[in-house]
């Protein structure tokens, strides 16, 4: 399958940005440790603010209000728990320029302000302060907002797309949706799970038929139980079948989808350039140069291991380089050839460990002892780093 480069996205996004007649998101949509951020912040928003953004709203004379500037917003949504934190970050990286000191009082009255959303807001009555501000917020001319992280958001995804339509719909601004998309629905499927558990373990509800999200036929909870790997009459249900009720009752997928077809015109699937990608993280991270040959050297190779073990995680890859890095001082000075023999079967066997670890995998870590091969005794999975066993 073909994807479109890190160059060709961009196009896209200014296609989409510069045209005044899209009233709808984009979404960029790409794995954990995709290198989806890095590209926001180090290819997309460097080539945006280049950009003149046209604007739907009229000056006081009637004439149509000029393009301006494009302003980029990077806004992380993660670890943010209402649409009034949002809402906040949108004040203090706007109006406020990051001064967070000069507006701190006014940050949490603005949030909630704005939260009403912007161009439907009477700001008549409001004290002067507060009217400029809000002045200020009814023409958000140039600005595009990037949101980031919206799997990872603690506010409820209904609730963030909503205050995301708004944006789009009233106040005709361009907004670019980054995320994971199939982990969107999972942080909020761990809320108050107990509860959950208890409504699905109700026998008066009628369940879906079989074929219905996969769930199969689901009988009553009390006529069934998994004993090893069979289910009995007149014991109770297994937990993985209560789970699966509890997903169909209060699942957001299917909600999600919804608005998503409302609010997202346009979803850009990112799959990054790995060679491109490791070759700028080893230039920025790694200093010795005979360090960076040897991880250069075996570039293609990463690739090819993380890709076999279906984990192209360009996270990983720092999480293994920061650990070889660490023991390259520990290598001793030996022929150059049985040197860097050494070194790459080391980094090599950390980047698979590392994959491994970050799948779960514990019982294939291995545990070096005094017969592993002496290239490997610099290794060490406790927290002390030794260059003799």
């Amino acid at each position: 399958m073909n994807y479109l480069s890190d160059e060709e996205i961009i196009t896209t996004i200014k296609g989409y940005a510069t045209h005044k007649t899209y009233d709808y998101a984009i979404m960029l949509d790409g794995e954990w440790g995709c290198g989806k951020t890095y590209f926001i912040k180090h290819k997309l928003i460097p080539a945006m603010e280049g950009w003149k953004i046209p604007s739907q709203g009229k000056q006081s004379n009637g004439e149509q209000i000029p393009p301006e500037k494009c302003k980029p917003i990077y806004i992380s949504l993660y670890g943010l728990h209402s649409t009034n934190e949002i809402s906040n970050q949108i004040f203090f990286l706007t109006f406020a320029n990051g001064k967070l000191e000069k507006y701190k009082d006014t940050i949490p009255t603005v949030g909630k302000v704005l939260n009403n959303f912007i161009p439907k807001i009477d700001i008549s009555n409001m004290g002067s302060g507060i009217k400029s501000i809000m002045k200020t917020f009814q023409h958000l001319h140039g600005y595009v907002f990037i949101f980031d992280d919206l799997e990872r958001c603690s506010v409820p995804i209904p609730d963030v797309l909503g205050f995301i339509n708004g944006l789009v719909e009233q106040s005709h601004l361009k907004v670019v949706i980054v995320a994971n998309e199939k982990e969107i629905g999972k942080m909020s499927a761990q809320s108050n799970r107990e509860l959950k558990y208890l409504v699905a373990c109700d026998d008066r509800i009628v369940w879906p038929k079989p074929n219905h999200d996969n769930l199969g036929p689901l009988p009553p909870v009390s006529t069934y139980q998994q004993s090893g790997d069979k289910r009995q009459d007149g014991e109770s249900v297994p937990i993985s079948e209560i789970g699966k009720r509890a997903s169909s009752l209060f699942g957001e997928d299917a909600y999600y989808k919804q608005v998503k077809e409302k609010l997202i015109g346009m979803t850009l699937a990112y799959h990054p350039d790995m060679g491109e990608a490791i070759q700028t993280i080893v230039s920025e991270y790694v200093e010795n140069k005979e360090e960076k040959k040897v991880v250069a050297d075996y570039r293609d190779e990463a690739i090819s291991i993380m890709r076999e073990h279906g984990h192209l995680n360009l996270r990983t890859f720092q999480f293994a380089l920061m650990f070889f890095d660490r023991i390259f001082p520990l290598f001793p000075q030996c022929a150059t050839k049985t040197r860097e023999e050494a070194m790459q079967n080391v980094f090599v066997s950390i980047l698979k460990e590392t994959i491994y670890m970050k799948q779960g995998k514990k019982d294939k870590v291995a545990r070096w002892g005094s017969n592993a091969p002496s290239e490997y005794k610099v290794m060490s999975h406790s927290t002390t780093w030794n260059s003799a066993d």
